[in-house]
This record gives C-alpha cells, structure tokens and sequence, in this order.
C-alpha cells in the first residue's frame, strides 16, 4: 500500500499506466517494439473440444493406445453421426455424454444412452464416451482443475502450478438410467452445481468439508484413503504431468506452424508471449487420469477457496513471464516516482523493456550453427554432447530467458523440459533447433546449475546476447 502522500498525489503526473482507464492494449504496442499484442496463437487446436480429439486421434494411430489414452472416443457431429450410431449399436451398454465443443461452465452437457436422443445438427457437436466408473469421495463425483503455464513453443517450456480446484457434483453418483438428465449428478462444474439446494459452501483451503476444495486438501484426503496399493500421491501427479505434455504435443506442429518466422502470426519478439489454460481431470476407480477439456480462458473468482489457490498463482505467473516497465515510465524525469510505486530499486540501470533482448532475428554465425543441427535428425547422441560447447547471440538470449522462468517458478512446477523429458522427442514430427540446445543445457548443467549460470552471465558481460 502506497502511504507517502507526495507519491500519491504524483501519480497523477504519470501516464495512464496505473489508472483503469488507460488503454493497455495501444500503448503496449506503440512502447513495445515488435510485439503484438494478441492472443495466443491457435491454442483453439488443444483448447476446443472436436481440435484437440482429431489431433489426439492422429497421434494414437501413429503411436498407440498404449501412449495416447486418456481421452475418451469422441465421435464430431454431423461428419461422424452415421459412425457413431454404428458405435451406439455394438455397444448398447455404453454411456455417451454430449458437450458443445466450444462450450463452457457445463453449458449443453449431458448424458445419453440411445442413439435417437443424440440431437440431428449442422453445426459441431461432440460426442464422447461416458467415464462411468469415476473414482467417487463421499458417494459423489468430482473432477480437478489443473492450472497450466505455456511460455514458449519453440523451445518447448510448460509449468504446472502445484495447487488447483477440485469440484463436487452435489448429488449422490449412480447410473439410474432415469436420472441421467440429472446434470447434478454427472456434470462437476461449479457452475451447474453452486444453486443446487445440497451445495455446501468451504471457507477453508484445508479443509475436506463442501463442495469445492483446493488440490492440496485431495491429495492429504487420498493419500490418508487411498486404497489403490499401485498408486501414491507422486506417481498420480506424475500421470497427470504426462497427460498435460502429451495433450501440447498433439496440437503442438500447429501451434508452432503459424508462429515460426514466416508463419501467418510470426513475430519479431518474443517478449509478452504466453498462454495460461485450466485443464479438467478426471479421475476414475483405478485413480487414472482422463482429460476432459482444455480452458482457453479459465475463470479465477473471488470465492474463498478460488481465491487462495488463483491470486498467489496468477502474481507468480506474472512474475515468470517477466514484464517490463514501459519506457514512459522510466524517463528521466519519472523514474524516482515510479520506483516509489512500484517499490523498485531505482539503482537498476535498465528497466525498461530491451528489444534486442527478446528479438527472434538471427545472425549469420546463429544461421549456421542451427543449419549444422537440423530439425529432421532427432538422434540425440548427435547433438546433447556439443551444442552448448560454442553459444550464440540467439542461443544466450533463449537461454536467458529459460533460467529466468526456471528461477522464478515456486508454487508452478516446470514440467517440460527437464532432464527426463527427452522421451517425449520421440512424438516430435521435427525436433527443432532450440529444443535439442535447451536439452543440452539441462543435461550438462543439471547437477552444477551455478556453473550455467556463470556461464550465461559471462556471455552478458560480454554483450553476446546483443
């Protein structure tokens, strides 16, 4: 809280920076050379539901069921309506649930058994195999929202934040084919369930009580109950950690398609670049993960148990993205009263944004180096001894950055890369340049991360990353 009345009242010198009427999105483009100001780019290939199926289902062909299962067969209405009555006919057993698969808070959901109440529609619709033995707490059903941190696409880098939400249904499971349109007993979002009369409210993160808890207070719950002998809290957040990976990896060509230089949303930069999702988990009776969709835009309210989960996490996510005082505000004539604000050392010679720092142009001798580690050859005996041997301008500044985000991140776990994660480059089409050098990096300095450090901080002494 800002107490000294002169930094109050020389606010109102300051451009519109710290008044809610400024407009972020102008101004942020015209101080911020070579970035866009946009979203990120495609994450509709991962983030609607019929994308993200099509490209799971391409990559569980080419690799297996075995490595591509945990999501459920969608069927895409209309193209695939005549194979899933074909479905729904040889399995007459089976639970099918309806979602929109561009739909939110549990709008259009529900649970189906014949095929003649699956709507006749032009526009898109999913129909997914229904999980009917969900891993159940007090007779009721839940599932678990995962926040997740995409900073990068090339180089690959994902952070996991260690707490999230768990929401209960709020009435008692069953399979009654009479109460299959009860949203209340099948659907978990807060959303259908907060006005039910049964809903209990928490006012406590730790506690197990109500109908939403945090993250932390289910794995204390399970790890006190858990009566599955195979699995332990580690091994069950390591399952989760591989289905967000491999869900990136299926749309990750894509993504990384439209953003590389010459792509139709290359960029010059890659300052202010990242995307924050809400990834729904089901767990069913054996404590096995399945994702159920992937939030573009997941919600962070003022409820209680939201509140303490989302506000630490969302300053940390900040923190590691790493933004910058706009140069407006860091003039001479500025400075000191915008150090006061922000409670910054005013010493720091630079503050501003750097657009050398975060620039995607490529030297000559950055060319050649990447020309002698091309994207085809995957062998990672070809490259995981040397590549960090002789750094360049581009190679410091991407490692630069990594470190950062690695130093910062506490409550969000990086997931990938680390220096096991080389196993997932076998779903690679291509494994690019800058993943196979951030690999490097890992491996070599893994055990003596001080050692990388000096090592980066020498090459920008040396202004190497200019």
């Amino acid at each position: 809280m800002i107490e000294n009345n002169n930094v109050l009242q020389g606010i109102n010198k300051l451009p519109q920076h710290f008044n809610n009427n400024h407009n972020d999105g102008k101004s942020f483009t015209e101080e911020h050379s070579g970035v866009k100001v946009t979203p990120f780019p495609s994450c509709h290939q991962i983030a609607r539901k019929d994308w993200l199926f099509a490209h799971f289902k391409a990559m569980r062909t080419k690799f297996g069921y075995e490595d591509f299962d945990f999501l459920e067969d969608t069927f895409i209405l209309p193209d695939d309506r005549r194979a899933l009555e074909k479905r729904m006919i040889h399995e007459p057993d089976a639970l099918w649930i309806i979602k929109p698969p561009g739909g939110n808070n549990g709008t259009g959901v529900r649970v189906i058994k014949e095929f003649d109440e699956v709507p006749e529609t032009e526009e898109a619709l999913c129909v997914q195999r229904y999980i009917i033995n969900p891993h159940l707490i007090k007779q009721t059903k839940y599932d678990i929202r995962i926040y997740v941190l995409i900073t990068s696409l090339n180089p690959l880098r994902i952070y996991m934040y260690d707490d999230g939400l768990v929401r209960f249904a709020t009435n008692k499971y069953n399979l009654n084919l009479d109460e299959l349109d009860n949203n209340r007993i099948h659907v978990t979002n807060y959303a259908i369930n907060k006005d039910s009369d049964n809903f209990i409210v928490n006012e406590t993160p730790d506690s197990t009580d109500g109908h939403k808890w945090t993250l932390h207070s289910l794995w204390n719950y399970l790890a006190e109950n858990m009566e599955n002998v195979d699995k332990n809290i580690y091994t069950l957040c390591s399952d989760i950690e591989d289905v967000v990976v491999k869900s990136v990896l299926c749309g990750l060509e894509s993504m990384r398609a439209e953003v590389d230089i010459g792509g139709p949303l290359s960029q010059n930069s890659n300052y202010n670049f990242y995307k924050f999702f809400g990834y729904d988990i089901l767990l069913d009776s054996n404590l096995k993960p399945h994702l159920i969709e992937i939030n573009s835009r997941p919600a962070a309210l003022h409820d209680t148990i939201d509140a303490f989960v989302n506000r630490p996490m969302v300053q940390e996510m900040f923190d590691i993205i790493g933004y910058h005082i706009p140069p407006s505000l860091v003039e001479s004539n500025l400075r000191d009263l915008t150090c006061k604000i922000l409670n910054i050392n005013k010493k720091y010679r630079v503050l501003d944004y750097q657009f050398n720092v975060y620039s995607r142009s490529l030297r000559q001798d950055d060319i050649k180096k990447q020309n002698d580690y091309p994207r085809v050859n995957k062998n990672r005996e070809a490259y995981i001894n040397n590549i960090v041997d002789r750094l360049t301008g581009a190679d410091v500044r991407m490692l630069v950055k990594s470190v950062e985000e690695f130093h910062k991140a506490k409550g969000f776990i990086r997931v990938f890369p680390t220096r096991d994660t080389y196993k997932y480059f076998k779903y690679f089409e291509k494994l690019p340049y800058y993943d196979k050098l951030l690999d490097g990096f890992i491996t070599k300095y893994s055990d003596n991360w001080e050692e990388g450090v000096r090592l980066l901080q020498d090459c920008c002494k040396n202004f190497m990353h200019f």
